[in-house]
């Protein structure tokens, strides 16, 4: 009897061991492995950062900057070009002063935390950290975020899949992605920005550790684009708008992502065009809403006035987002269609 009872449990014990091992061992195919690669596209909306309650009394107080202003914005670096005229065009027909202040997402969220300003502007979708209590969130759009290469690059067009390997580095050479390529190692550079914000690079792969370990990491959008414009091995990636932006000084090129195109806005809003940026604005809620408050005023108007966007921003309006089924809660884009 104690045999058998052994016998049974070796058995158990074996069947147990073989499972493990092909759940470890089992390979990762298609769209499994894509979405072990691609990170958080947004943060639930019920997450939201904890502030004592002296905080949430705390009024909003200007620094010198806007002293005066009936309104305080802070507006990221893609922002600020695309709609501060909008914005003083609000100001002016309201007859109000509205002071203006360009940064990065990081600063705005620094100074909404310090109730500073009225109004944040911000590139990326809104991280946990970035839900304050009684902050809401405005999405003004998404653009698609370009892969670029050397303008010498032959290649014109790379599956997600593809791209996802020569960002972690298991692609290495270009004439392993085309033949006729350059037999040079691929140079990856990264701008590994809002580390703690879901979306922008991160779609392309979850987090830096997954990265190359040879990916040079630069810090702002010039050094982003001037290093793959001096480099017929590089390969990077920015927004059509800064592409544009620093075409006389540093020429780069745009490909494809499984022939789908950054720049058509169709292509970006049915994701057949994977990556793309999420514009937001805020406006405090101050435990309830006040229409009557300018800042809300203030959202009105912008959203009213998308149309108005210079078209090389490529950026997506929200009516189309949402012909194609992306998902809002009131103004703010919350989820993929």
């Amino acid at each position: 009897m104690k045999k058998a009872k052994n016998h049974m449990l070796d058995i158990f014990c074996l069947s147990l061991i073989t499972t493990i091992s092909l759940c470890l061992c089992s390979p990762v195919h298609g769209d499994e492995k894509s979405l072990l690669r691609k990170g958080p596209a947004f943060t639930d909306l019920d997450k939201r950062y904890r502030m004592p309650e002296q905080w949430r009394e705390k009024k909003i107080s200007r620094d010198s900057w806007a002293k005066g202003a009936n309104l305080a914005v802070t507006l990221d670096q893609h922002l600020y070009p695309a709609i501060s005229n909008i914005i003083f065009d609000f100001a002016e027909k309201s007859r109000l002063k509205v002071a203006i202040h360009e940064g990065t997402c990081g600063i705005s969220a620094g100074l909404l935390i310090q109730k500073k300003v009225d109004v944040g502007g911000f590139c990326c979708p809104a991280g946990v950290n970035d839900r304050l209590p009684d902050l809401e969130f405005h999405t003004i759009g998404i653009a698609g975020i370009a892969i670029i290469v050397h303008p010498d690059n032959p290649i014109k067009n790379l599956g997600l899949e593809q791209l996802r390997d020569i960002f972690q580095g298991k692609i290495y050479s270009w004439d392993q992605v085309m033949d006729g390529a350059i037999k040079r190692p691929i140079r990856v550079i990264g701008r590994l920005h809002c580390k703690q914000r879901p979306g922008h690079w991160r779609l392309l792969l979850e987090n830096e550790d997954l990265f190359s370990p040879n990916m040079i990491e630069v810090g702002t959008i010039k050094d982003m684009i001037e290093r793959v414009a001096k480099d017929k091995a590089a390969i990077g990636y920015e927004v059509i708008y800064n592409l544009v932006h620093y075409k006389q000084s540093a020429p780069v090129k745009y490909i494809r992502i499984n022939n789908a195109d950054p720049s058509s806005l169709e292509d970006v809003a049915s994701l057949h065009y994977p990556l793309y940026r999420t514009y937001n604005i805020t406006t405090w809620k101050n435990g309830k809403n006040n229409p009557l408050h300018p800042s809300y005023n203030l959202i009105r108007h912008i959203i009213a006035s998308l149309d108005k966007i210079d078209p090389a921003y490529s950026i997506v309006p929200v009516t189309l987002l949402k012909k194609h089924g992306w998902k809002f809660i009131n103004d703010e884009l919350i989820g993929e269609p």
